[in-house]
């Protein structure tokens, strides 16, 4: 058994196993959730403003390739994020089912309400960030 383990799996002779095993699948899938969201996050960010770089500027107009791949990244992130919350939804709930516990309704977990919340508005900062972009080469082009 983990130190982190909650107190009553050492105490629960029968099913202590499994409880364990569901515990340890459960730090899993929620550690996984974070690190999908933090690598999302920094692809998304990295691509959607790396064509404000001078340099890369002056690509013409391949430069709106990299904030199109910044929204096709939030939506893959957004696709794959869904399936991922399923699973810790269902390993959660298998946890909860397995302690006897009633599953809380008045402090029901919002996580993955929030993740999905953060990952939409992800990807409509992508998408503004190309409006924007082509706003403003419009109107670069106009004063010319």
């Amino acid at each position: 058994m983990t130190d982190d383990a909650p107190l009553w799996v050492w105490k629960n002779d029968d099913g202590a196993q499994e409880l364990s095993q569901l515990w340890s699948e459960y730090q899993y899938r929620h550690e996984h959730v974070w690190k999908m969201v933090f690598q999302a996050t920094l692809a998304v960010v990295v691509l959607s403003f790396a064509s404000y770089i001078p340099v890369v500027r002056t690509a013409g107009l391949a430069v709106f390739l990299l904030p199109v791949l910044a929204i096709g990244v939030a939506v893959l992130a957004l696709v794959r994020m869904d399936r991922e919350l399923r699973a810790l939804t269902t390993v959660k709930d298998a946890y909860l089912d397995a302690t006897r516990d009633p599953k809380p309704d008045k402090n029901r977990s919002r996580f993955r309400r929030d993740v999905v919340v953060y990952m939409w508005g992800l990807m409509v900062v992508a998408i503004v960030n190309l409006g924007w972009m082509v706003y403003s080469t419009v109107l670069r082009v106009a004063a010319y």
